[in-house]
């Protein structure tokens, strides 16, 4: 049986092989022309530039291609473990090398992050667990966030789950994209020349866009200042999104009631920055959602797939557009 070599990249367990085999599997049951072949993945320390196939982190990729310049010429394809791929911005990739990365696959673990945040807060779950604490009987108001505006801006796959999730909670949604045009499925859809538009409408933003050089300080002070009073905000797309400062005056202005930040300008978050200190800031590190070794065996094995069956790839980017 023909050898298929992939220089992998990222750390995997005895498993992953054998996970990857049963979507190739899965697929042949399903009809699909996939040829067999004998999966090698040559962990990182073993790599030689020598593959057509390469799977890895994107600042590990970035190092890959510094120590073998010459794979650039020789990769078909680049699978990226992670979602964004900022990492990789400004490499020149030739036509005949595709890149892909694990778009829709966080979906799911980006809504926990978020609902997780929003349900606790709004039903004061951590007040009574210092009541508990504190051996203290006493009942708190509270709103539901059915009725409530949830607005996303970004409307990939993580951006699509975010707003599935939120209608089943009873929520309205609106979401956020560059064109304004968009297949999903929400009660209204905006342009990013019409944000403050629909920023003024929002209980709570989630912000689920990559870096780009259009994306960078969206949430300025004037993005900031059209939100209504009290609104909530997540940051689970790229610290550069957020401008800092501003975020702070509109905190300390009660424009912003609290700020759930997974991602910053520079991580690890200093020590010295205010974010750590600020009673209406959240901070977590970059957790939202971690690639679990069952979910990237599983992507990975139905694009490899596809690949061996020449369909189009899932989660393609196109690395001008920095997505």
């Amino acid at each position: 049986m023909e050898t298929l070599n992939i220089d992998c990249l990222v750390s995997y367990g005895d498993d992953f092989v054998a996970r990857l085999d049963r979507r190739l599997a899965h697929w042949r049951d399903q009809g699909w022309p996939v040829p067999a072949r004998t999966l090698c993945l040559r962990p990182a320390a073993e790599t030689c530039g020598e593959s057509e196939l390469l799977l890895g982190e994107p600042a590990h990729i970035l190092h890959y291609l510094q120590k073998y310049p010459e794979a650039l010429h020789r990769l078909r394809w680049i699978q990226s473990s992670f979602a964004g791929v900022d990492a990789l911005a400004g490499l020149a990739l030739p036509s005949s090398c595709k890149l892909t990365a694990m778009k829709a696959a966080f979906g799911p673990l980006i809504s926990e992050y978020v609902f997780g945040h929003l349900l606790s807060y709004r039903r004061d779950f951590l007040v009574y667990r210092q009541q508990q604490a504190d051996k203290l009987w006493r009942q708190h108001s509270y709103r539901s966030i059915a009725g409530e505006t949830l607005l996303v801006v970004g409307l990939g796959g993580i951006g699509r789950h975010l707003l599935t999730t939120a209608r089943h909670f009873g929520m309205r949604t609106l979401g956020v994209c560059r064109t304004g045009v968009s297949d999903v499925d929400a009660d209204a859809i905006y342009p990013v020349s019409a944000l403050q538009r629909a920023l003024a409408q929002a209980d709570v933003v989630v912000l689920a866009l990559p870096a780009t050089a259009d994306s960078r300080k969206l949430m300025d002070a004037a993005a900031l200042s059209a939100l209504k009073p009290g609104a909530l905000l997540f940051n689970v797309g790229r610290g550069v999104l957020v401008d800092d400062p501003a975020l702070l005056q509109a905190l300390d202005a009660g424009i912003v009631a609290h700020a759930w930040l997974d991602v910053f300008q520079q991580e690890p978050l200093p020590a010295d920055h205010p974010f750590w200190s600020h009673a209406g800031v959240t901070v977590t590190p970059h957790v939202a959602a971690l690639t679990f070794e069952q979910d990237l065996a599983d992507f990975y094995g139905d694009n490899l797939a596809r690949w061996l069956c020449g369909k189009p790839l899932l989660g393609e980017v196109d690395l001008a557009r920095g997505y």
